[in-house]
This record gives structure tokens, C-alpha cells and sequence, in this order.
């Protein structure tokens, strides 16, 4: 949720033209590409962490609902690290996405039962 908040804060600022202070963003023209993406991926980034703590929230009342939604977040972050791995300069991220929810997935196919 953070990220996500920080992300839509930031794309905020390069739509508004930067920050102004030197080093951080400062293009008076605004880049609204870069910008609207980065707003975009936020709201993407907080939409997915609300949804992760809503089916943390639920997992504690056990129910078949609540186990078919992490298994589907679980999914998502694995196909997310994979994207990240093949558009981002460095896949350590990507594969840290990747092994940590692959084994959330396994410890979740493991006691699933429908």
C-alpha cells in the first residue's frame, strides 16, 4: 500500500512539473507519459496490496473464498515477477516476486482442498 501510495504521490509531482528541488524532478514541461504511467502503476501497486490484505484478513476464517483468492494472488505475483524480470534493468526484484510467492503457492496447494 505504501508503494503504491508513494508511486500515484510521485507521478503526481512529474505531472505537475516537478519537485524543483535539484537531483529529484525537475522538468518545468512535465513529462505526462511518464507521469501517467506512474500514477497508473500505483493505483495498480494499491489495488493488488488491498487486495493481499483483505484475503490476509479473510484467511483467518478459513473458507473456501478466502483460499481461491490467495491462490489468485499468489498467480498474479508470479506472472507480475515474470514481466518484471523481462522489461526491469536488473531481475533480482522480479525473482525475489517470484521465489517468495511461489512458495506461499506451494504451502497453499498443499493444505488446499475443495
Amino acid at each position: 500500500m505504501v508503494l503504491g501510495a508513494l508511486l500515484v504521490v510521485g507521478g503526481l509531482i512529474v505531472l505537475a512539473g516537478g519537485s524543483g528541488i535539484p537531483g529529484v524532478v525537475n522538468d518545468p514541461a512535465g513529462d505526462p507519459p511518464l507521469g501517467g504511467w506512474v500514477v497508473g502503476t500505483g493505483l495498480l501497486v494499491a489495488v493488488i496490496a488491498s487486495w493481499g490484505l483483505w484475503t490476509a484478513w479473510s484467511m483467518r476464517r478459513p473458507n473456501r473464498g478466502a483460499r481461491i483468492s490467495a491462490l489468485i494472488y499468489c498467480g498474479t505475483w508470479l506472472v507480475l515477477g515474470v514481466v518484471w524480470i523481462r522489461i526491469a534493468t536488473t531481475p533480482i526484484p522480479g525473482i525475489a516476486v517470484i521465489a517468495v510467492n511461489a512458495a506461499i503457492l506451494v504451502g497453499l496447494c498443499s493444505s488446499f482442498v475443495i
